[in-house]
Parts: C-alpha cells; structure tokens; sequence
C-alpha cells in the first residue's frame, strides 16, 4: 500500500479512489505494475474568463484535480522473488573439539623382503632402508594401540625352491636375520606399550619349506629339554621375537590377526584389494602381499535385510621399488647384480582407527613413502642421514 500520508477512514477511502481512478485513466492495467513510488492526490484551481450573452466577459474559478503516480513496471523491477537467492547468515560460536577416548589405533606394516644381494664382495639391500626408517618414525607419531607386520618381513632368496637361486643370495640368510631382528627391535622402542604381531607370508615360509624339502628331520627341533620354546629353525626364533615382545603367527596362507571381530588382517593371496572384496566373507580384510597401496569399499545385503559395510585394503610395502626385488618382471645381468626394473609398487604404511566394538567401518589412512620421505597430519617425515 503506497504512503498516502495522514488521513482518517473516509478521507483515504476518497483518496484511494481517485488513485485507481487515476490508473483506470492512463490504461495502465494493474499486472503490470511492479511498484508504486510516488503518489500525489491534490486539487487546484483555475480561472477561465467566460463569454456572457450580453457580449461582456466574466471570471470563472473552476476545480481541477491535480493527481500524479510515480511507477515501476513489472519488465523493469523483475520478478517478486528471485529464483536464486542467498542463503541467510548463519552465525555458530565456536566449540572445543573433544577427542573420542574409546578408539584403537592401529599401525599396519606392509612386506619389507629384508634381503641382500651378494655382489662385487658387497652387500646390496633389497629392503629400502629409507623407508624403513620413515615407518618407525610414523608408529612413534601415532602412538598405537596395536601394531602389525603383515608377513614377508623377509625375502630368503637363499632359501627359493620355487624360483632360479642366483649365486649372489648365497651366505645372505645370516645378515638378513640380523638385520631384520636390529628393525624389529626399534619398532617395539617406538611402540613399547603397543601390542605388536607378526604374520607368516610366502616369502617367510620358504625356511620352513626349505627344510621340509631337504632335511626333513631337522624340522621343528627344538633345544634339550625345552619343550615349550619355538623350533631352533623358526623364524621366531632366529629373530628373537619372545625378547621383543612380538606375537609370532605362522601357517601362511592361514594365518591371522583380529584387529576386531570383523576386521581381519593377513598377508593376502590375492593379487589386488579389488579381487579379496571378492571374498565370500562379511569381514573388512587387511591385506600385504601385492606390494601396491589402495583400499576398496563394499556393501552386501546381511541378515533381515540389513547392509554390510566393508573395506578392502592394500598396504603397499617397505622393499624397493627399483628392480632390487626379484619379480616376475625382473632379471639380472651376466654379474648377477640387479637390473632396474620399476613395478607397479608403492612403498607406505596404513593407520587405522576403530572403536573396539564391531559396527562401523574404520578409519583407514593410506601413508605413502616416497625417496625416504613421507608427509602424514601436517609433518615431513624423513629418514635420517
């Protein structure tokens, strides 16, 4: 309603009428008016000299309205409501995050292959010392609840009976233990209130195979009179893992750890996270094995027709990446050193973090190491020179 300014009923009655008799006046139909701006209702009076019978002139006053109106048209002001308009300020104080204090946090890490080469009266690694450095470091940050090795924490190549054994891995299985036992050693100083596992992978088994193949009745001795302890020949003897503290899972492909009950970590047979969500299991995997990093998600339809939420995860691994690791695609020259070789591998760890009760999927962080160096919750990790 325009301003027509102060007036009692009747007086606004008369004056809105002249209003609409106004626009009824200029043929200004009503849809198009957008918005009344101005509006002026008034009167003025005019003298008209007027022409008697008797031949003489007289002064007539006369009334006129003198009423105007000030318009927008609708083309002009555009539609009444915007089609798109911006959103209201909304303003939320500030609160203080407050950290869940019922999460596990737990640490994977993938195949390292702690191997040498024997060449030129030297030893070439086929671990990447580098990222094995960058991996304790990263479990110091994080502080975890569990740690677990995946498997294939050595190559033994010394030991193959499946592939061509060069003779530059002879004399490598001592150094390799030793060096293995010496990283162990500082991932439990990194972790020392953390429970650590280690898996059995293919490249483990091979000792065990080695002497079920040759001299069977060497297997699964133990010292006099000590029943109890692991086999003389064992992997987790050799690397002293009851003194580190470290849980020992043989039995490749079979064996396991529960992280929870529908998280499952092993060292895969799989050649991708793609094909293990394949698996008839219900059951988020954990996986080494393929040396690659990634992770996959999964929805199947559970029981009362409630979903199922899983993830597939790749963990990478810890071995060079240069050819250094005997593959499929592989070789060495007439010396027997290495030849490079890049694979489809990715050198990292994997940092979970779960409530303690089965349900929702867990978190998982995919921590890539790249030439020793690794950036992970706003800090650089490097190895130390």
């Amino acid at each position: 309603m325009p301003d027509l300014g102060p007036f009692d009923r009747a007086a606004g009655a008369e004056r809105l009428g002249r209003v609409a008799e106004l626009l009824e006046r200029s043929g200004i139909p009503l849809e198009e008016i957008a918005r009344v701006d101005k509006v002026r209702v008034g009167e003025h009076e005019v003298a008209v000299k007027v022409r008697q019978d008797d031949g003489t002139d007289r002064i007539e006053v006369i009334r006129q309205a003198a009423d105007s109106l000030v318009l927008t048209p609708v083309w002009q002001a555009g539609p009444a409501w915007p089609v798109v308009a911006p959103a209201a300020p909304v303003r939320v104080a500030a609160t203080k995050a407050t950290p869940a204090d019922d999460c596990i946090t737990a640490v994977v890490l993938p195949d390292s292959q702690v191997g040498w080469w024997q060449v030129d009266d030297g030893l070439v690694p086929m671990h990447d010392p580098a990222a094995l450095a960058v991996a304790v470091e990263l479990v110091r940050r994080a502080r975890p609840h569990r740690v677990v090795i995946l498997g294939d924490l050595l190559d033994l190549g010394e030991a193959s009976t499946k592939w061509l054994t060069t003779p530059t891995f002879a004399r490598t299985t001592q150094a390799s233990i030793d060096t293995a036992h010496a990283w162990l050693a500082q991932v439990r100083a990194a972790a020392p209130g953390a429970r650590i596992d280690l898996i059995e992978g293919n490249h483990d088994r091979r000792l065990s195979t080695l002497i079920q193949s040759n001299a069977s009745a060497a297997f699964g001795l133990r010292r006099a009179q000590m029943p109890a302890e692991w086999p003389v020949l064992s992997i987790a003897n050799l690397l002293r893992l009851d003194e580190l503290g470290i849980g020992w899972h043989p039995g490749y492909p079979a064996a396991r750890v529960w992280l929870r009950d529908d998280v499952l970590v092993h060292h895969g047979t799989k050649v991708s996270s793609a094909k293990a969500s394949r698996d008839p299991v219900a059951v988020s995997t954990i996986q080494g094995h393929t040396h690659r990093m990634g992770a996959i998600t999964r929805t199947m339809l559970g029981r009362s027709a409630h979903p199922v939420h899983t993830i597939h995860v790749e963990c990478g691994t810890l071995a060079r990446v240069d050819g250094a690791v005997p593959s499929v695609h592989g070789s060495v020259d007439d010396h027997g050193r290495p030849v490079r070789q890049l694979e489809d591998w990715q050198q990292g760890v994997v940092v979970l973090e779960m409530a303690p009760e089965p349900g929702d999927l867990p978190t998982v962080e995919l921590v890539p190491i790249h030439d020793g160096r690794a950036r992970w919750r706003g800090r650089t990790y490097t190895a130390p020179i």
